[in-house]
């Protein structure tokens, strides 16, 4: 099982303010930075979780 991390007060309000900015919509890049996280690295996870939602279905 992986460890779930608490995202800091300026994490959350770093990444409220890029998606208010893009109307709902947050760029990979954008996500990366608040989450002090490497672009690359957000993007496989994203694809990996993704994979097991559609073959869930």
């Amino acid at each position: 099982m992986s460890q779930q991390q608490q995202l800091s007060a300026n994490q959350i309000a770093y990444l409220n303010r890029a998606m208010s900015d893009g109307k709902g919509l947050i760029e990979i890049g954008e996500l990366a930075r608040g989450l002090g996280k490497r672009p690359d690295n957000v993007k496989r996870k994203l694809e990996r979780i993704f994979r097991r939602i559609i073959y869930s279905i």
